[in-house]
């Protein structure tokens, strides 16, 4: 229900009960390690709600001995992939691909080829940053392989692995008709049940095109609607600089000064 403060309220209370089993005969260690790890976990989920990103991370990190201690691979995996997801959330990708990368190695130590797909994915958004093309082909390559063959349960994650292939034509090999037949997929796959973020992403990635073959006015219209959800986001500072390009392009200043501010204030 979005009240935060009586969750963590909640969970701290359970952290205690939790330390008072150690000193009962009834618990086994590693039970109340797993009981611990939970809790952990959970508050940092409720502080990645509300962006408290550092309390996030924090609390992450302190479930991580406990899976390490006991070998939880696919947990382990899982957390430092939220990690890298926070960081690159803040826009400090050493950070992220650090604990991306980290979290391939878990994932595929683990064997679970659906964990190994997520950490690398994470890793594509780190190397598109970075204009670092063959090692975007090398990470999506092998997201596409295991969402390709479940497009039905991992619909989002196929999208956005699609979306890195039209990157890859459209500022690599400088083929704008193959990134547009990317997008056409993309956007014949969204629905009801699409993310905003997703759906976000796309309309982003079609803003891009657009404005490669200078399609002002098509690229503003996407642009448009890649922000229309509510709230800010740091990717979004990325859209207000397309904007304030496209509008300078289109000789409307007044575009230019609403979108350079928005930059200031976003960075």
């Amino acid at each position: 229900n979005d009240d935060y403060e009586v969750a963590i309220e909640y969970y701290n209370r359970a952290l205690e009960v939790s330390d008072s089993m150690k000193n009962d005969g009834r618990y086994s260690e590693s039970d109340i390690d797993d009981n611990l790890s939970v809790i952990y976990g959970s508050i940092a989920n409720v502080y990645n709600m509300q962006d408290k990103v550092h309390l996030a991370i924090h609390y992450y990190q302190k479930a991580l001995p406990i899976f390490e201690k006991y070998g939880w691979l696919e947990s382990t995996a899982i957390l430092y992939y939220n990690i890298g997801e926070l960081y690159n959330s803040m826009g400090n990708s050493d950070e992220a691909r650090s604990n991306y990368l980290m979290a391939v190695d878990a994932a595929q130590k683990s064997g679970d080829s659906l964990l190994v797909a997520m950490s690398h994915k994470g890793l594509v958004a780190i190397y598109n940053d970075a204009g670092d093309m063959a090692k975007v082909e090398e990470a999506a390559n092998v997201c596409y392989e295991y969402y390709r063959n479940h497009i039905e349960e991992e619909k989002g994650d196929y999208i956005v692995t699609i979306l890195a292939f039209a990157r890859l034509q459209m500022n690599h090999y400088k083929d704008l008709d193959r990134a547009e037949g990317y997008i056409s997929e993309a956007l014949s796959l969204l629905d009801d049940e699409t993310s905003w973020e997703t759906r976000s992403n796309v309309y982003t990635v079609c803003c891009e095109v657009a404005m490669a073959r200078k399609q002002w006015k098509k690229a503003e219209e996407y642009a448009l609607m890649s922000l229309e959800d509510e709230y800010e986001t740091y990717d979004d500072i990325g859209v207000y600089v397309y904007l304030a390009q496209i509008y300078a392009e289109l000789g409307n200043n007044e575009g230019v000064k609403e979108y350079s501010e928005k930059i200031f204030r976003g960075m």
